[in-house]
């Protein structure tokens, strides 16, 4: 029997740090599987196919398979999927494409010609799917955005999270890794939940109330308003999913001791990391 794990990869849900953790815990075993373009859709087939081709691939992240799992003969499938606060996804995607590089990307196009505020309010206005429940219509509908998502497609997309071999919310990432590893230990003995956060917004040191209140004040009350009535399945999802790596969380063994030695591995990677960095920039001084 062959074991793959998939990382179904949210955009600006901490997936390159769940990367980060991959490539740590399986090195040559791992590998990103991803279309051609940033529209790309991949199904279950394409994957079984990619699989035949690969046979030493253990763990694989990728923006562009969706959901259902695939089924085969002979495969195992487990899957780790994080979702996120919805205003505090909008406000990571706003940060993230005002840093990158000019791009025909329409979102990153309005990013990089509008504050914050008008950032959100052009999004509402010609692009909803990016704000309207994207995390439950990506899951529940494979990201076709065709009309405003429900509460069938919110039942689907908590069915998808609650039953994940490793379901993960960004908001408490670290309980989310240490369940993740206790309860995929006995098929993947190799994978270790240290990590150290990747392409994080330089305000990543706030709270998500602080980042909440952020999108608050650059909306004003009637805009938040709207926000907050177009993220309400999603921001649903996320709270039934954190209940969920709450209640696995509790049942690994000294979970509470675990818990403590991991953040503080977290923060001596951390801090080695930053000593790397600074003496990698006095080096070309």
């Amino acid at each position: 029997m062959r074991y793959v794990l998939i990382h179904y990869h949210i955009f600006k849900n901490a997936g390159t740090t769940v990367e980060f953790i991959l490539d740590h815990s399986f090195g040559e075993h791992w590998t990103r599987f991803d279309g051609p373009d940033r529209n790309c859709t991949l199904t279950g087939q394409d994957l079984l196919a990619f699989l035949m081709r690969r046979p030493g691939v253990m763990a694989l992240s990728s923006h562009h398979l969706r959901y259902p799992k695939p089924e085969a003969p002979g495969f195992v499938f487990c899957d780790l999927v994080v979702v996120r606060h919805p205003v505090d996804r909008i406000y990571s995607m706003y940060k993230f494409f005002k840093r990158e590089p000019d791009s025909d990307d329409p979102v990153c196009v309005l990013a990089k010609t509008h504050e914050l505020g008008g950032f959100i309010a052009e999004l509402i206005e010609k692009y909803p799917q990016y704000v309207n429940d994207p995390q439950v219509n990506l899951l529940s509908n494979a990201g076709q955005y065709t009309r405003p998502p429900g509460i069938a497609d919110l039942e689907k997309a908590t069915n998808l999270v609650l039953n994940a071999s490793a379901p993960a919310v960004a908001d408490c990432f670290t309980q989310s890794m240490v369940a993740a590893e206790y309860f995929l230990h006995s098929i993947f003995p190799m994978f270790e939940c240290r990590y150290v956060p990747q392409n994080v917004s330089p305000d990543t040191g706030t709270t998500l109330e602080e980042r909440i209140q952020r999108v608050r004040n650059a909306c004003g009350e009637r805009l938040y308003k709207q926000v907050m009535v177009m993220t309400a399945l999603d921001q649903e999802l996320v709270d039934r999913s954190r209940a969920e790596v709450l209640r696995r969380l509790k049942l690994v063994p000294n979970y509470q001791k675990r818990l403590e030695l991991l953040e503080n591995e977290l923060q001596l990677m951390e801090a080695q990391t930053s000593y790397s960095a600074m003496q990698s920039r006095k080096a070309m001084l």
